[in-house]
């Protein structure tokens, strides 16, 4: 006698399939843009269907800006961590920009896809607000805002362009000659 043994899928919850395409939605927005992106890899990626997509988000649109969100989620999350329990300073604000180059080349790629996008007004306010949203944090964990922020969110910024480029390292080093 055979004994049949059936794997059975879990089912997801529809929190668990929204993150699920998220993740698959960075990937790909990352990498394509949100005008080139595609739906109906994000689904294949994911293992559903492109209708079914449409059933969890109701619009390309929505998904780009919750992949987007997320991380910028992910990156004010991770200099929060960075931070706790450290007094607030200009040192302890350097301490936690050694975070971000922890942040995989597609979290960097979405954020400027984020900004290439901004042409639409949902993606334009989107990135208002939750950089508006990263400054304070970077503003609380130095204990002030003005130079030191806008020299962090510089470095960052070309951190970014330099780490998705494939630029050596020695591209953030500006030399004069």
């Amino acid at each position: 006698m055979f004994t049949h043994f059936m794997l059975a899928r879990t089912r997801q919850t529809l929190h668990e399939r929204k993150e699920e395409l998220v993740i698959a939605a960075i990937a790909e927005f990352a990498s394509r843009g949100f005008d080139a992106g595609s739906t109906q890899a994000i689904a294949a990626a994911a293992g559903i269907s492109q209708p079914y997509l449409f059933k969890v988000w109701k619009s390309k649109s929505a998904l780009f800006l919750a992949a987007l969100d997320t991380v910028y989620d992910r990156i004010i999350g991770a200099f929060v961590a960075a931070a706790e329990g450290k007094p607030a300073s200009v040192e302890t604000l350097t301490e936690v920009g050694d975070v971000y180059e922890r942040l995989s080349r597609s979290e960097m790629q979405m954020l400027l896809q984020g900004f290439a996008a901004c042409d639409n007004r949902e993606v334009r306010d989107l990135v208002e607000r939750r950089w508006m949203d990263l400054i304070a944090v970077l503003e609380r964990i130095a204990g002030q805002g003005g130079d030191p922020i806008q020299h962090f969110l510089g470095v960052g910024l070309l951190m970014t362009v330099v780490r998705t480029a494939d630029m050596p390292e020695g591209a953030l080093l500006c030399q004069a000659s």
